[in-house]
């Protein structure tokens, strides 16, 4: 899914997703995707997602490595977003955007991961490093994140829950990996949670919640900010 490679394309590489509750919809309760493709149904979602001003993303799983990674990420409406994302041998890193300006903020074993040397560890040691404009313009744009392509292919699974919400399901198949989409039966058709299921990698899994919430996102003191060149020669 989009949404998924996004995050991990900000936040520097991995991939993600949570747990499925299954479940059924109750005799009385009118199936509101009833008579709808995958295809459809996928299209109600991706649409239900681009008009949402806010929500926040919470991942688990594994990297291209195969090791641990979890991390969260909040969309704030106007161009604004946060997050965080930690990983075995890549550290910890914060991120944040605010329109066009973006910010970095990690330990040295992310540095190391990333650069391969010491040396930009300590010079941002407690420090934001604000990347060049226009870097990461998309980070915090659910329009760019969720697209029909994610689902094409997919087919109706069975119904479930995802916090006590019921849930329809979407399930796609392909290249060794089986991708499920739960998308809300109940009100606006938002996508609740995906979970990927690989052979090697195992399972990785995003839920999205709260959606309406207000995130308050504010940029570091001046005093606090690197310049990406300054950190990295050519950045």
């Amino acid at each position: 899914m989009a949404a998924n490679r996004k995050f991990l394309a900000t936040a520097v590489a991995s991939a993600a997703a949570l747990v499925a509750v299954t479940g059924c919809f109750g005799g009385e309760d009118k199936d509101p995707f009833e008579g709808m493709s995958a295809a459809k149904i996928a299209k109600k979602a991706d649409a239900a997602m681009k008009d949402a001003d806010t929500f926040k993303m919470s991942m688990t799983g594994k990297d291209e490595k195969g090791k641990p990674t979890s991390g969260s990420y909040e969309i704030a409406g106007d161009g604004n977003c946060q997050g965080t994302l930690t990983g075995d041998g890549m550290g910890e890193v914060e991120f944040l955007q605010l329109g066009k300006d973006s910010y970095t903020k990690a330990d040295a074993a992310y540095w190391k991961a990333v650069t391969g040397s010491d040396e930009p560890g300590k010079k941002a040691a407690g420090k934001w490093v604000q990347a060049p404009e226009g870097q990461s313009q998309q980070m915090c744009d659910a329009k760019s994140m969720f697209k029909g392509d994610d689902a094409k292919g997919a087919k109706r699974g069975d119904d479930a829950e995802v916090d006590g919400k019921k849930a329809a399901t979407l399930v796609k198949k392909e290249k060794g990996e089986t991708t499920t989409f739960y998308i809300a039966a109940e009100g606006e058709p938002y996508y609740l949670k995906v979970v990927t299921k690989e052979a090697k990698k195992g399972e990785t899994t995003t839920t999205i919640t709260d959606f309406g919430k207000k995130f308050d996102v504010t940029a570091p003191p001046k005093g606090e900010v690197l310049q990406a060149k300054d950190l990295v020669p050519g950045a």
